[in-house]
């Protein structure tokens, strides 16, 4: 009996070994124990509407603050309302949680790659990538709707996969419909997803391939299905919506400038692992070896896949990258209204990417075992390349949290101190709601480290005036900013260090300086 249960976790290791892999490789990246605190991007809006309410009151004041904002995502409010609960300020905690959610979705990639009929060392190869680029970086260190959206679109998607090959698909069009609904209930531009989804539910495999299936009663029972799940989740999110004030964070989609270069922009950080953009080709002629040195590792992912698609078997699987492609540009078509460029917006469509690079590796394969092994080989290169400049993303947010941190320590004992203003090159218009100044303060007095402070951002030039107006006012700023604004200020300096391609032997210092003013 003994053995035979050996056996059975040797045979259950053997089939699942890269999935253990992926999370030690998350692990040892990311490191969620090591968190020196919580950042104040987020958890100055959060917490002083969670700090003292109960779990369900906690919930209730993140919806109506993000519903002032014109956000409705309700699957957002219970997980950071349930951590808020279960670790308070213990950052530890708090990635923890960020960890399990993210290892579930990679191990829901892997899952539906394989059900697609990738190889598995390249699914491991293309799912490892993708956890460590930049844009999923990001989501190992703060609380995001994309990944819990993630989760739904992925299980979404793997129902699809075989929806076709099913004599009765009624259950089936009814648990795509809920996770439809969840993934709209957890972000809610998720919902460009659902062509590449039910485009998956068309097909059906024969003789190795994806092959368009004949219509049947359940395709229709599917569009009803899926229809009534984006009208039930679109009334709530367009009635908040509509109802936000017109300088609300929603209110901002569609001030972004549409243009091919803004395309680029996002279709580099969904599809390339490397820290240089292509775009840093167009100075080549200056300097034509650095230049190509630079983005060497985004120029052999791009030769990789471009090697893979063009073998025998890409030409009689096309169904698999036009899924790819639809999920990957969906996301970039769907953020160019939007103003702001951050990274971990793409992630839920770097899955795109994915799925072209996975089946790109695998067709490698079938042209020859030692191709395919060097097309594996070389992904793998790329993984470590990757993982180091993610062990520096995590590095430098730490920094952060560590300078933020003791700002907060240093005003905390200026026990005079009514009011907390950020000197900043560029002020936000409405300085008094957003800026460096409300997040500190907001954060210092929920984490119960500040008194209740007035706080603002202004110009460098306009901290001398603020000062004669208010000598109970403290100033701070950055060295990365205005720099030093007051004489006699106190210094803070944080410092870690990080490898960067091609210098990955040579450890470079990298430092943040903020400096404080006294009271008057």
């Amino acid at each position: 009996m003994r053995k035979a249960n050996v056996a059975g976790f040797r045979g259950y290791l053997g089939k699942n070994g890269e999935a253990f892999l992926l999370i030690a490789l998350a692990a040892a990246v990311y490191q969620p124990w090591n968190a020196p605190g919580l950042p104040i991007l987020d958890f100055s809006e959060f917490l002083p509407r969670l700090a003292g309410n109960s779990f369900w009151s906690g919930i209730r004041s993140v919806a109506d603050y993000l519903a002032s904002q014109g956000r409705f995502a309700p699957l957002q409010y219970v997980l950071v309302a349930f951590d808020w609960k279960a670790f308070g300020t213990e950052a530890a905690g708090w990635h923890w949680s960020y960890f399990a959610i993210n290892s579930a979705v990679l191990l829901l990639a892997r899952r539906v790659l394989l059900k697609m009929g990738v190889r598995r060392s390249a699914a491991f190869v293309a799912v490892a990538l993708w956890a460590l680029m930049k844009p999923f970086a990001d989501c190992w260190l703060r609380p995001t709707g994309e990944t819990i959206g993630l989760l739904f679109a992925l299980s979404a998607f793997g129902i699809a996969l075989d929806y076709a090959a099913r004599a009765n698909p009624r259950r089936r069009a009814l648990l795509l419909a809920s996770c439809a609904f969840g993934m709209l209930l957890s972000k809610e531009i998720l919902v460009v997803l659902i062509p590449a989804i039910w485009l998956a539910a068309r097909l059906e495999k024969r003789d190795g391939a994806f092959r368009w299936a004949p219509w049947r009663r359940g395709d229709t029972e599917l569009i009803a299905a899926l229809t009534t799940a984006i009208v039930l989740a679109a009334i709530p999110i367009a009635y908040v919506a509509h109802h936000a004030s017109a300088d609300s964070y929603a209110s901002r989609y569609g001030a972004g400038r549409i243009s091919f270069a803004s395309a680029l922009e996002r279709f580099e950080i969904a599809f390339l692992p490397g820290r240089e953009p292509l775009s840093t080709l167009k100075r080549v002629w200056a300097d034509p070896a650095w230049r190509l040195l630079l983005v060497l590792p985004n120029l052999i992912w791009v030769a990789l896949i471009a090697d893979g698609l063009a073998s025998p078997s890409a030409r009689r699987n096309l169904w698999p990258i036009a899924i790819g492609v639809l999920w990957l540009f969906s996301g970039i078509v769907a953020y160019l209204p939007w103003p702001g460029h951050s990274a971990f917006y793409m992630v839920p469509f770097g899955f795109g990417m994915v799925i072209i690079a996975a089946c790109a590796s695998s067709w490698l394969f079938e042209r020859s075992e030692s191709a395919g092994w060097t097309g594996i080989a070389t992904a793998a290169l790329l993984v470590g390349l990757t993982a180091i400049e993610a062990r520096n993303a995590v590095r430098r947010h730490d920094l952060r949290v560590r300078l933020d941190s003791s700002i907060i320590a240093s005003v905390s004992r200026a026990a005079t101190a009514n009011e907390i203003v950020a000197a900043v090159p560029e002020p936000p218009a409405n300085a008094a709601s957003w800026g460096w100044a409300k997040r500190l303060a907001e954060f210092g007095r929920a984490a119960k480290k500040l008194p209740v402070l007035r706080s603002r951002d202004i110009s460098c030039a306009a901290v001398d005036s603020a000062r004669a107006a208010n000598p109970r006012i403290i100033a701070v700023s950055e060295q990365e900013g205005c720099g030093i604004v007051v004489p006699q200020s106190e210094t803070i300096r944080v410092s870690t260090f990080e490898r960067r391609w091609p210098w990955l032997l040579k450890v470079q210092p990298f430092y943040r300086t903020g400096y404080i003013s006294p009271i008057r």
